[in-house]
C-alpha cells in the first residue's frame, strides 16, 4: 500500500492517482526530501491469512454469525468489518473545498477514470456535517416556535427532522462509492421522484395485498414496501447505466430508501399532530425518534435490494432476468425479512425498542459486507481493465 503525496490518504499500489482528492499521486523516498513516512502500513495478506487460517481450523460448525452471514450473501473472501473507518476522520478538520469535491462528483469532468479509483477502505465525513446541518436547523425552528407559537414553523419542523437521518445516511453512501460516478444532482432526483414513486407502487401494492397489525400482517408489509421500493430500485439503476457496480447499486437503493423513509416520516409527524390535536410536542418526538431508528430501515433495506440487483446481474447489462435470479431473491430475502420483524408486535425489549436496535445491527453487518464485495469488484475491474 502507499500514500497519496499530496493528501495522505492510502491508495492501492496500482493507482496514478489518489480516490480522494484526485491528484497524480508522486512517489517519494524518505531520503530528507520532505516527505512524510506513513505511519502505519500493513500488506492486506498479513491479515487475510490468519483469518483464512483462523475460519479453516475452527470449521464451519464453529463460524461466527458474521461468517454465516457473510457465507449466506454469497462472498467468498473473509469480511472485514472496518467499523472505525466510517468514524475515523469525522472528528478531523475539513475545509469547505473538501466538502465541495465530494458533492462536485459525478458529473462528466469530475468522475475519475478506472486508474484513480482506490479500494481500499473509505473513510466518509461529510455525512456527520450534513446531519449537523439538518440538527442546527432543526433547533432553531423548535426555539422559534416555543418562542413564539407560531404555527407556519410547523412545516418546516416537519421537513427538516423528517429529512434529516435520511439524507445523511444517503450521503454516507455517497461517499463510500468510491467510482464517484453518480452526481448529486442525479441523486436528488431519485430521493424526490424515487422516494415519492416508491410510495406510490406501495400504495397499489398494498390495494392487492392490505395488511393488519399482527405477525401475518407485519410479513405482509414487508414484502409489498420492499416490492415498491424495488421496483423503483430497478428503474433508477436501468436509467443510469453508467452504474454497474455494487457500491453504485447501494448509493441508488439508499436514494430511493432515503426518500421513502423521509416522506413517510413527514406523513406519521403531521398525523400524530392532528391526532394529539396540534401538540407539537408530541409530534417531535416521533419525529426524533423515527430519526434515531432510521439508519436501520428503509435506507439500508433499499440500499441492500440495489446492490443484490447489481451481484444477480454480474457482468451482464441490468435485465429483469436480474429480478427474478435465484441469486437477487436469496439477497431480497433480507431487506424482508428485517422489514418483516421490525413491524412485528414482538413484546420483549419493546420499551427499548430493543428490536429494532439489534435489527439495525444486524443490517449494517450486511452493508459492511456488501461494501467489502463493492472494493473488491473495484479491485478485479482493474485488473480486467
Amino acid at each position: 500500500m502507499k500514500y497519496c503525496s499530496n493528501c495522505g490518504k492510502p491508495m492501492d499500489d496500482n493507482d496514478v492517482f489518489c480516490g480522494n482528492c484526485g491528484k497524480k499521486s508522486v512517489i517519494q523516498n524518505n531520503t530528507g526530501n520532505g516527505s512524510v513516512p506513513p505511519p502505519f502500513q500493513m500488506p492486506e495478506q498479513k491479515w487475510q491469512q490468519p483469518f483464512q487460517a483462523q475460519k479453516h481450523q475452527s470449521g464451519k460448525n464453529n463460524s461466527s454469525i458474521i461468517d454465516s452471514i457473510n457465507e449466506y450473501i454469497g462472498n467468498d473472501k473473509p469480511v472485514n468489518l472496518n467499523w472505525k473507518m466510517l468514524f475515523t476522520d469525522v472528528f478531523k478538520h475539513h475545509t469547505t473545498a473538501d466538502a465541495e469535491e465530494i458533492f462536485v462528483c459525478g458529473t462528466a469532468r469530475t468522475t475519475p477514470p478506472l486508474s484513480a479509483i482506490t479500494s481500499t477502505w473509505p473513510r466518509p465525513w461529510l455525512y456527520s456535517r450534513v446531519f449537523l446541518v439538518f440538527a442546527i436547523s432543526c433547533i432553531i425552528l423548535t426555539v422559534s416556535y416555543e418562542w413564539w407559537l407560531n404555527i407556519n414553523l410547523i412545516p418546516g419542523l416537519i421537513a427538516v427532522g423528517s429529512f434529516a437521518v435520511p439524507l445523511t445516511t444517503m450521503t454516507l453512501f455517497l461517499e463510500v462509492n468510491a467510482y464517484r460516478d453518480i452526481s448529486v444532482f442525479k441523486l436528488i432526483v431519485v430521493f424526490l421522484v424515487g422516494g415519492c414513486a416508491s410510495l406510490l407502487a406501495t400504495l397499489l401494492f398494498y390495494t392487492i395485498f392490505p395488511s393488519s397489525i399482527d405477525f401475518a400482517g407485519a410479513v405482509i408489509i414487508g414484502i409489498v414496501e420492499e416490492l415498491g421500493k424495488l421496483v423503483i430500485v430497478y428503474i433508477a439503476l436501468l436509467k443510469l447505466p453508467r452504474c454497474s457496480h455494487i457500491l453504485g447499486g447501494l448509493l441508488v437503493g439508499s436514494a430511493v430508501g432515503a426518500g421513502f423513509a423521509a416522506f413517510e416520516s413527514a406523513g406519521y409527524a403531521f398525523n400524530f399532530l392532528l391526532m394529539s390535536y396540534g401538540d407539537v410536542g408530541y409530534m417531535m418526538d416521533l419525529i426524533l425518534l423515527r430519526g434515531f431508528l432510521a439508519p436501520g430501515g428503509h435506507v439500508t433495506w433499499a440500499a441492500i435490494t440495489g446492490a443484490a440487483l447489481m451481484i444477480a446481474k454480474g457482468n451482464a447489462p441490468l435485465s429483469f432476468d436480474a429480478v427474478v435470479s435465484p441469486r437477487f431473491l436469496k439477497l431480497f430475502a433480507i431487506p424482508i425479512i428485517l422489514h418483516a420483524v421490525w413491524d412485528m408486535p414482538i413484546g420483549f425489549g419493546q420499551e427499548i425498542y430493543l428490536t429494532q436496535i439489534l435489527l439495525t445491527i444486524a443490517v449494517w453487518i450486511v452493508v459492511m459486507i456488501l461494501i467489502n464485495m463493492g472494493l473488491d469488484q473495484v479491485k478485479q475491474n482493474k485488473i480486467i481493465a
